[in-house]
């Protein structure tokens, strides 16, 4: 089973909890708040497959490492949140219909090179 794991583990995260993700915001439009159940979900699974499968048994052991773990997570995944957070926040400060024009002039594309 771990051999199978191993290989089907990304792909049914992708196509299952990112597709639904996907599926219930984008063309269900339904309310974003669910996407935490969802998330939830999809950690617990992660958390069940490492615990049943695990990389390495050894990873699975007391090693008197729990807070280090513990912190290791939330700094993490707060990091994770954050940068996920100032994607909506830049957009709305970018000028959005100023921007391509200007990164297409700046990376020299458009064959256009008068200034």
């Amino acid at each position: 089973m771990k051999h199978w794991m191993l290989r089907l583990y990304a792909p049914l995260f992708l196509l299952g909890f990112v597709a639904a993700a996907i599926a219930w915001v984008g063309h269900s439009h339904g309310d974003p708040l669910w996407l935490l159940a969802l998330l939830a979900v999809a950690i617990a699974v992660s958390f069940a497959a490492e615990r049943l499968w695990p990389y390495d048994p050894a990873f699975n052991l007391d090693q008197g490492d729990r807070l280090r773990d513990v912190l290791h997570a939330l700094v993490n995944e707060s990091l994770n949140l954050l940068s996920i957070a100032t994607v909506p926040m830049l957009a709305a400060i970018v000028p959005w219909h100023v921007w391509p024009a200007v990164a297409i002039r700046a990376a020299g594309a458009g064959g256009d090179h008068r200034g």
